[in-house]
């Protein structure tokens, strides 16, 4: 059923799983994800600059042979990656709920993977049955692409251009009919006196394009009075029509932000042990319940005997809890606080900020209304709470 496939933990995962965890998991400040990334960006930009030295012709026919091991290892190394990619594809929250090989079927359409496949695609393509070299050289280009995978800023900013694109796209209608009709104006009052520039409307956009572009090439200018006065108000108009589209990715980036907060919440909630076998809905309703919050380095984030009034979820960063005879150091993904909450009895342990964290907190009263809301929820986080009890040999009664 759907619900026990959530219910697994991540050592009943297997290899599968810290495979996902390497390649596709959230937790990408680890150690080994950041290397794997780093290596993968390396060689990604490496091909490139490959890419743009061999057409010099004296610098491909010195290291050719470079050129062309270089080539090999990086089919290699991105046929293998794509390869694991498919194979972990079951282990994404979107898909843990579909069967293996329907999860990978869908996983394999999406638009990274995509990518992924025509950078290597034509140049397996030739390696095995031959074909058009040039061909094989063009789609090399692609693979610059793959840094979208690798770069938080691309990938906001095609999020952006997308979610923001029927704007865009009325100011582009706009942009359009502004320069039809101001070169149909300057058409009809330039073009006695410059026929050869102003003489048809599709001559005189030339000049309205490089005008309300603020660009102004100059080699095209109004030499009437008239005109002259038609032409420095439409370059006014450029401006405030070009701070248009500026503004309209500028709000949606101040979106983007909202939303990836609340993406990096949902699946941190997700990964909780003690939300496995919630539903989807439950989990989201459970994410736009926590609150985003910054402690620095040595803040005290709960008192030992103090009541608890909230548990905390680690975006970033670790925290030491300090128990009265041990002491544990906590790391992005860890949680604390839910027994205390749960049960209402006093905190066990002081908790420190031993980094600068950034935190989820789920106060009491969200807490509850959960509980309201999901009626299995209690039954869930009661087993996680003697579960962590009988560990942190905490007395529950």
């Amino acid at each position: 059923m759907a619900h026990e496939r959530f219910a697994r933990d991540e050592k009943g995962r297997g290899l599968r799983f810290k495979v996902y965890e390497l390649l596709e998991g959230g937790r990408r400040n680890s150690l080994w994800p950041k290397t794997i990334d780093l290596v993968l960006t390396i060689l990604i930009i490496s091909n490139v600059a490959a890419i743009a030295l061999a057409t010099v012709d004296e610098i491909f026919l010195r290291h050719e042979t470079f050129f062309f091991r270089l080539e090999i290892f990086s089919v290699t190394v991105f046929t293998i990656e794509y390869l694991l990619r498919v194979w972990v594809a079951p282990e994404h929250l979107l898909f843990r709920s579909q069967g293996p090989w329907t999860a990978r079927g869908k996983f394999m359409l999406t638009p990274l993977m995509l990518i992924d496949l025509l950078a290597i695609a034509p140049a397996l393509t030739f390696y095995l049955i031959g074909g058009d070299l040039r061909i094989v050289r063009v789609f090399r280009v692609l693979r610059l692409l793959k840094l979208v995978r690798y770069s938080p800023a691309i990938v906001a900013l095609w999020r952006v251009l997308y979610s923001e694109r029927r704007a865009l796209a009325a100011t582009l209608v706009i942009m359009m009919c502004l320069l039809v009709l101001t070169a149909g104006v300057m058409y009809l009052i330039e073009r006695e006196a410059q026929p050869e520039a102003f003489g048809s409307i599709p001559s005189a956009m030339w000049w309205s394009l490089a005008t309300l572009s603020t660009v102004g090439y100059g080699d095209v200018v109004p030499i009437t009075v008239f005109g002259k006065l038609v032409g420095g108000f439409v370059a006014l108009l450029g401006i405030a029509m070009y701070g248009l589209p500026i503004a309209i990715v500028a709000s949606g980036f101040t979106n983007e932000f909202y939303r990836r907060d609340f993406i990096i919440t949902w699946g941190m909630v997700a990964e909780i042990p003690m939300f496995f076998n919630l539903s989807p809905k439950t989990i989201d309703h459970a994410a736009k319940s926590f609150h985003a919050r910054r402690v620095p380095a040595g803040y005290r984030i709960m008192e030992r005997g103090e009541m608890a009034d909230a548990f905390y979820v680690i975006v970033e960063g670790k925290v030491k809890m300090t128990f009265p005879d041990k002491t544990l150091e906590l790391e992005t993904g860890d949680y604390f606080g839910v027994i205390s909450m749960l049960y209402s009895i006093e905190r066990p342990a002081h908790a420190d900020a031993a980094t600068d964290c950034r935190l989820m907190m789920l106060s009491k009263m969200e807490f509850e209304h959960l509980m309201t809301v999901e009626p299995d929820l209690y039954q869930e986080l009661h087993k996680e709470a003697v579960r962590r009890a009988s560990e942190g040999g905490v007395n529950l009664t």
